[in-house]
């Protein structure tokens, strides 16, 4: 009724709202193809327990056994598109780090510590 329409902005990835690249440190994007949780199970009992455990997050309710490729697939690709919102928000590729974990990465590397030594490095004018 007599007010001006206002044309939406450019078409924005959503992290482009929340993120400040001369802020912004670094993104670590963990996945992981470790050993199955039915091979580390010791009893069908435990198989179960594990399959149902709240740290066990799958797509579409239960942990199967069957779907386990899919499940790599997907986290694979959700860190792709991560990485690609974020390099569209204007974050320098070299800040955003996608660590793999899987059956062959070497027993004497820790995701945790990896973490902290990259937290540890990042410059203090840039603390997100």
């Amino acid at each position: 009724i007599g007010l001006p329409l206002v044309a939406p902005p450019a078409a924005l990835p959503p992290v482009a709202l929340c993120v400040d690249p001369a802020r912004f440190g670094a993104a670590i994007l963990l996945t992981s193809a470790c050993q199955d949780v039915e091979e580390q199970a010791e009893s069908t009992e435990d198989f179960v327990g594990e399959t149902k455990s709240a740290h066990l997050l799958v797509p579409g309710g239960e942990y199967r056994h069957e779907s386990r490729e899919m499940y790599r697939t997907h986290a694979l690709h959700g860190a792709d598109l991560v990485a690609e919102a974020l390099q569209a928000a204007g974050v320098p590729p070299a800040r955003i780090h996608h660590w793999d974990y899987t059956d062959g990465t070497p027993g004497d590397v820790s995701p945790a510590e990896e973490v902290k030594e990259l937290l540890g490095r990042l410059p203090g004018h840039m603390p997100d």
